[in-house]
């Protein structure tokens, strides 16, 4: 499900279909944790374009803290592994209207169908966006 396009163009989903969504009790030291895979593909105009194309983030998401804490990272260039960690910071604020509001405000939709159902919407507007320029470059 597409999540959300940042300013420089990379494109944030969570596969929904293949997802290993969970929720747990507790999680490094927080409660009530979503731990989510996030996919991003960089644009051609994104900073991070010429290192890699895509990457595939393992991400805990704290809903009651609005906090985030990325467990591993593994980054693509032409389907070929360039780059893979796991030593990241540990939970972060969220800063309001960046891309881990969107993670929270998915997490949060998870069990609120009037969210969740904000969220389809979104993303099939922007599939159907997506489709039209695509169509018109052909």
């Amino acid at each position: 499900m597409y999540l959300s396009t940042s300013t420089d163009s990379a494109k944030y989903m969570v596969d929904t279909l293949a997802n290993d969504i969970r929720q747990i009790a507790t999680y490094d030291g927080h409660s009530n944790i979503v731990l989510i895979w996030i996919k991003t593909n960089y644009g051609k105009s994104t900073k991070n374009w010429s290192l890699f194309d895509s990457s595939i983030s393992h991400v805990a998401i704290d809903t009651t803290n609005s906090q985030i804490e990325i467990t591993s990272v593994t980054a693509y260039k032409d389907g070929n592994v360039v780059n893979s960690g796991t030593i990241y910071p540990k939970w972060t604020d969220v800063i309001p209207e960046t891309m881990g509001e969107a993670y929270i405000r998915y997490c949060q939709a998870l069990h609120n169908k009037k969210l969740m159902a904000n969220l389809w919407l979104n993303a099939y507007s922007h599939d159907l966006e997506f489709s039209k320029s695509d169509n018109k470059k052909n």
